[in-house]
């Protein structure tokens, strides 16, 4: 089934996106500097790369005759939130330090919520994957929330503390991200059996 595969497809690739923004958040830690370009760059490239996967998987979702729509809205709230992320990176980059640092909050936020929409939805889902999917996604959800709380750190001139907090977060996001890209692959692989 061509939804199952752009679904499993777009977790995969929002995977990646976690562990380049993941990696980001690293070298802002290692350098204790919010501003790095190296870490921004990354950071900005890994909430593309992730939008993008998201948009994947919204559409793979759409095309399923049992899609739910707070799947659905999940996946382009977390979309519409990487670009946030990745627009507040740009403004970094820039130079834009308090308006790219408020404007992050808001991205992890709205990211935050859509994982959660997407949890929600797969633990009513009956296939076999989907508690493991339900987890991912919920550590997704928490994951983003940190990083948002890292921000809020920040913000308050408590940048080595923040900057730890927001790369814990990303680890989380990319540890969700893993464990559900392998349920929705394995869900993929099932269906293909079934066909």
């Amino acid at each position: 089934m061509l939804s199952k595969f752009l679904e499993a497809a777009g977790t995969w690739i929002q995977t990646l996106g976690t562990f380049i923004n993941a990696s980001g958040q690293t070298i802002i830690v290692l350098q204790n500097n919010e501003n790095s370009f190296e870490g921004n760059a990354l950071a900005l490239t890994g909430n593309s790369v992730e939008a993008f996967g998201n948009s994947v998987q919204a559409i793979g979702k759409t095309k399923q005759e049992d899609s739910q729509v707070d799947g659905i809205l999940g996946a382009w709230f977390q979309a519409g939130g990487n670009i946030t992320n990745a627009k507040a990176s740009y403004l970094m980059i820039r130079g834009f330090e308090e308006d790219g640092l408020r404007l992050d909050v808001i991205g992890d936020s709205i990211q935050s919520i859509g994982a959660f929409f997407e949890a929600a939805s797969s633990s009513t889902d009956h296939s076999e994957f989907a508690d493991l999917a339900s987890k991912g996604q919920l550590l997704q959800s928490f994951g983003a929330m940190i990083e948002a709380i890292g921000v809020l750190y920040i913000l308050n001139d408590e940048m080595e503390e923040g900057i730890q907090i927001q790369a814990f977060g990303s680890y989380a996001q990319l540890a969700g991200a893993t464990i559900t890209a392998i349920a929705f692959t394995k869900e993929w692989i099932h269906s293909e059996k079934k066909n």
